[in-house]
């Protein structure tokens, strides 16, 4: 959305620094974390730091998801009721 919006209020130039703006720290931030996983993996508080940082991605990717069903979309919220069916 704001890559869009960037290139609706100032074309090529806006996409381009906000793209940049958007997907450089993040790039930057995985880059810095598999560098510091190659260099010090093995060290036992370098492995525990990385075994947090898991537990934690995974709970953020499931409270999204969990999140979404209670999102009415086009299609409706979904029934929890086992049968996996959508009720509009």
């Amino acid at each position: 959305m704001a890559l869009h919006i960037s290139y609706e209020r100032r074309g090529r130039k806006g996409l381009i620094a906000a793209g940049a703006s958007f997907i450089c720290p993040a790039v930057l931030l995985t880059g810095l974390l598999g560098w510091i996983y190659a260099r010090w993996g093995q060290m036992p508080e370098v492995g525990t730091f990385m075994n947090g940082m898991k537990a934690g991605v995974i709970s953020i990717i499931a409270v999204a998801v969990l999140a979404v069903p209670s999102q009415e979309g086009c299609l409706g919220s979904l029934d929890y009721g086992g049968r996996g069916q959508v009720v509009p």
